[in-house]
């Protein structure tokens, strides 16, 4: 059967109304939580898809919610298919092949709507789901772990940020590195000799469609603990924890001294600096982030003591959340295996 047949495709909307600095209640974009709201837009079970932005992501959400143009939601008719279930087949679907446009890719209800599925009985339906999601739960657990020392850091750049009397201009102290754009006949979809791990935007929230390209001297390279930053879709979204060559999508942001790395990606992690790039982003006719955008944008300045101290301190917490998103990578290759074995 198609998809119209099984949920309706609905469109986000725009979040400048509802938005609150704290509440159950998350706003939803192509990267996954970019605010909170007052109200909910839809309180049930629900796969979210990317319309533009990170369109190979969908994901799920079982509580009430709002969500932002740059993505769809569905209402799902629960007789005829458990929406867990719809979210791990979509979750082995490449959906950018059915993308339209060129200079900003998207995907459309009409394209949506006429992909097929055969559903098994709803109690296989369940096996599924109950097997697949006793592995997803243990992922869940580990990412409330790293949301919680998200959280920790945010509080302690606060403090720190507090004791300055003075800024500076953020560009006095990063360069931005572009990423590389090899030609789509190069890719392939599984890692062989002389090949390394092309690192999109979207590999961040999803590993579901790996890509790799040849190793070359032109390649930009990203180390796990480099600072990233999306370009486009969720611009000024802060991302690291990856290792490859990294695409034209993501920016990567060099601190001219070592010891403010962590102070750095604290400062730029903030929601109200992630907010001015997004809208900065937003000027151009293809919304994208570069250099000028940073322009103006100040760092409470401290010194070199303090910077010291907050770098080792930061390195330690940072060292912890990679332990975890790699104990989350090691969970996700079993998730990988068991979507392949049902779908």
């Amino acid at each position: 059967m198609k998809l119209k047949e099984i949920l309706e495709i609905c469109y986000g909307k725009d979040q400048k109304n509802v938005e609150v600095d704290s509440s159950e209640i998350p706003i939803l974009g192509s990267g996954g939580i970019i605010g909170y709201s007052s109200k909910y837009l839809y309180d049930k079970e629900s796969v979210l898809i990317g319309r533009v932005g990170t369109i190979a992501t969908p994901f799920y959400i079982n509580k009430p919610f709002w969500t932002v143009n740059t993505l769809f939601y569905t209402k799902i008719d629960v007789t005829k298919v458990i929406p867990r279930y719809l979210y791990y087949w979509l979750l082995t679907k490449n959906l950018n092949v059915h993308r339209e446009g060129s200079a900003v890719p998207r995907l459309t209800r009409k394209n949506l709507n006429e992909l097929e599925l055969v559903l098994p009985p709803i109690n296989t339906q369940q096996h599924i789901v109950n097997t697949i999601g006793s592995v997803d739960d243990l992922i869940e657990k580990k990412q409330e772990i790293i949301l919680k020392i998200k959280e920790y850091r945010r509080i302690k750049f606060m403090k720190y940020a507090s004791l300055s009397n003075l800024e500076e201009d953020i560009l006095e102290h990063i360069e931005l590195e572009n990423g590389s754009q090899p030609p789509k006949e190069q890719h392939v979809y599984e890692l062989m000799p002389g090949y390394v791990r092309f690192v999109q935007n979207r590999d961040y929230s999803s590993d579901v469609h790996l890509t790799y390209i040849p190793i070359s001297k032109r390649n930009h390279l990203c180390s796990i603990s480099d600072i990233m930053m999306d370009k486009y879709g969720d611009a000024g979204a802060i991302r690291y924890g990856i290792v490859g060559a990294f695409n034209v999508a993501l920016f990567k942001i060099i601190p001219k001294n070592f010891y403010e790395i962590e102070y750095i990606r604290d400062f730029l992690s903030q929601k109200k600096i992630k907010d001015l790039l997004y809208l900065s982003s937003q000027a151009s006719t293809r919304p994208s982030l570069n250099e000028k955008t940073f322009i103006g944008i100040k760092m409470p300045l401290l010194s070199k003591d303090i910077l010291f101290k907050y770098q080792e301190s930061m390195e330690n917490i940072l060292n912890i959340e990679l332990k975890i998103k790699n104990e989350i990578e090691k969970l996700k290759q079993i998730k990988q295996h068991l979507l392949n074995k049902y779908f």
